[in-house]
């Protein structure tokens, strides 16, 4: 017997003190040099959902600029996940258990026939992140986890690269 339990997350509403904090934040992030245009999505974004307003906490206390670069690369993708949304409620795909060692194998070797792509066609990664128009240290932590990859990501990274659609959709991304 399988039990089909929907989780609904609590609705994130952000106080006045959040709202403030936020756009304190998103000032500090405009002077060093991040986009005001990206940044009033992200700002909007950030109150209705507490991940992207932890992120911009996150932002706030990181001591390096690589920690601070990562932080923003995970702010753009809530904010073209969000952007590309749809607009209508979809039929979420169930994974059961036994399979899921079958699809970590096909992330890993898509992961790994990735990483080969961008060594000998591209230049490697740091060229190929510029291509993309992602931090170097997320293109690198993006190959090399085992996690399920962003559809939003994957496109970007095929379009950036010129790499035909069939060589990124695969069973796990429908």
């Amino acid at each position: 017997m399988t039990l089909d339990i929907q989780i609904t997350a609590p609705v994130f509403e952000t106080s006045f003190e959040q709202q403030a904090k936020l756009r304190t934040i998103a000032s500090k992030m405009e002077r060093s040099g991040i986009s005001k245009i990206f940044l009033k999505e992200a700002v909007a974004l950030g109150e209705v959902k507490e991940g992207v307003f932890d992120l911009f906490e996150m932002w706030d206390e990181a001591e390096s600029e690589d920690e601070k670069l990562e932080i923003v690369a995970d702010i753009q993708e809530e904010v073209e996940d969000d952007n590309n949304k749809p607009i209508e409620a979809i039929e979420k795909l169930y994974v059961g258990s036994d399979e899921l060692e079958v699809i970590s194998n096909k992330i890993s070797k898509f992961k790994k026939n990735l990483k080969v792509i961008i060594d000998r066609d591209h230049g490697g990664i740091s060229k190929a992140a510029a291509k993309i128009g992602m931090e170097q240290s997320s293109l690198s932590r993006f190959l090399s986890s085992t996690s399920m990859p962003r559809r939003t990501t994957l496109f970007k990274i095929a379009k950036a690269l010129n790499l035909p659609e069939r060589e990124i959709a695969f069973d796990w991304l429908r």
